[in-house]
């Protein structure tokens, strides 16, 4: 059980570490990554016996050991983890995975990630019915408040508005080659039918462009000197997940170039919870409280943890 485990350990927390958090965009991801896991014809199992004193779970020496060769008590657990991976993490839905086809970084790899039955299939026609409703709610024109008054009763002023003749003053020079000074609008028949906008052809349009865009990953990073991506070559998907910053996308370009996209991802994007930054804090906080220091005050504590966790932004005059 502890060589699944660390496995997917290791997965979770290194991920989480790197960005702090991340888009449910990588549900489909991890899920695919537990069933790869729990189905291996082999795994690394902890060497049990005498080690050293300083020996920890990470460091421990491991053997490689096949499925066919555990005993009946391990093949048990293993058949039992499954079953009990189908009944409490049941394969995501369209509406679940949604995000996956609005990041960047995972919709290019979406008929790989969600290739489970017709869920690619389900979640492209899905989303694409919602780009339809964000598009005409963005683009719709807007309607006029008529301040309580029927139909009829805005169409008759409307037509009066329109109608009255202006006298040209001094000051209104657009028709100064009339030589009566006089101008009126010219009113278009309100009984005359316009061509009607397919607005749901425009958004269909816009979504199979964004299906096919390509982003310039390295220019959307969280840090492009410590951690930058290449701007051309190979990339893994981890890699790729773990540098590229969505929202930063978003907010620099994707307001400007895809709005209807931009809010869909408002939408169905959240936050996955994770503890990582408090984790931190406290490490930070036993290391400046050594097993020597255990009568610091608490004051002086909270100071030297805040000076300590904070050090990069004290020397880059941040704050």
């Amino acid at each position: 059980m502890e060589a699944v485990a660390q496995i997917l350990f290791a997965y979770a927390v290194n991920d989480s570490q790197q960005s702090n958090s991340f888009n449910t965009s990588l549900l489909p991801y991890y899920h695919k990554t537990m069933k790869a896991v729990l189905y291996r014809e082999a795994y690394d199992i902890m060497k049990l016996g005498r080690q050293p004193a300083k020996t920890t779970q990470h460091n421990c020496p491991r053997i490689s050991r096949q499925v066919e060769d555990f005993t009946p008590v391990g093949k048990h657990c293993i058949r039992r983890l499954q079953e009990q991976v189908k009944l409490r993490l049941p394969a995501p839905s369209a509406s679940q995975c949604l995000s996956v086809l609005l990041d960047p970084a995972t919709k290019q790899f979406a008929q790989n990630l969600l290739d489970e039955g017709e869920l690619y299939l389900d979640t492209h026609e899905l989303l694409k019915a919602k780009h339809r409703t964000a598009y005409k709610a963005f683009y719709a024109p807007a309607e006029e408040d008529t301040a309580g008054k029927t139909p009829e009763e805005d169409n008759e002023e409307m037509k009066v508005e329109l109608a009255t003749p202006v006298e040209m003053t001094d000051g209104n020079t657009e028709y100064d080659d009339d030589i009566l000074g006089l101008t009126c609008q010219l009113v278009a028949d309100v009984g005359v039918e316009t061509e009607d906008v397919d607005l749901n052809k425009d958004a269909d349009e816009v979504f199979d462009k964004w299906m096919i865009h390509t982003v310039q990953f390295y220019k959307y990073v969280f840090d492009d000197k410590s951690h930058p991506l290449p701007e051309s070559g190979q990339c893994s998907f981890r890699e790729l997940v773990s540098k590229f910053d969505t929202m930063k996308y978003f907010r620099e370009t994707g307001t400007k170039d895809w709005p209807t996209i931009t809010i869909l991802a408002r939408i169905h994007f959240s936050k996955m919870d994770n503890s990582s930054f408090q984790e931190r804090v406290f490490s930070t906080a036993e290391n400046v409280q050594s097993k020597t220091q255990n009568r610091m005050a608490f004051e002086h504590l909270e100071m030297r943890t805040l000076i300590s966790h904070n050090k990069d932004l004290i020397r880059n005059n941040i704050i």
